[in-house]
């Protein structure tokens, strides 16, 4: 199984579209956060449209910020965002319990060499 993790961005977009052209059976995973910009989802529904495909919608149960906040007692551990562990890459990783897949479509672009650098971090603690 091949999966891209969608962000719901321009760069995530243009990954997943260039990615189905080789694996259209691929699935679209998006982590839905109630804190997103409020365009987020109208965006989203328009790449279903352009993928002519269905995006699978995970949300942790923590739902927002303010909740994994609460759940972590402060925002900011070690340089990484406790919202991220709590809603988005936890989420994630208890999703990869449960699924095989071979392969991942990540979308970044040549300007984000730190957020690539990060999740990389974060993947080995």
């Amino acid at each position: 199984m091949i999966v891209s993790w969608f962000s719901a961005g321009v760069s995530s977009a243009v990954a997943t579209k260039i990615a189905l052209k080789k694996y259209p059976d691929m699935r679209i995973v998006y982590i839905h956060i109630d804190d997103q910009h409020e365009d987020t989802i109208r965006f989203l529904s328009d790449c279903e449209k352009w993928f002519d495909k269905k995006i699978e919608i995970l949300q942790s149960p923590y739902k927002n910020v303010e909740n994994a906040v609460r759940q972590g007692g402060y925002l900011i551990f070690s340089g990484n965002a406790h919202c991220s562990k709590f809603l988005k890459r936890r989420v994630r990783k208890e999703w990869e319990i449960d699924n095989n897949a071979s392969m991942y479509v990540w979308g970044f672009d040549y300007s984000e060499n730190n957020r690539i650098e990060r999740m990389l971090e974060s993947e080995t603690n």
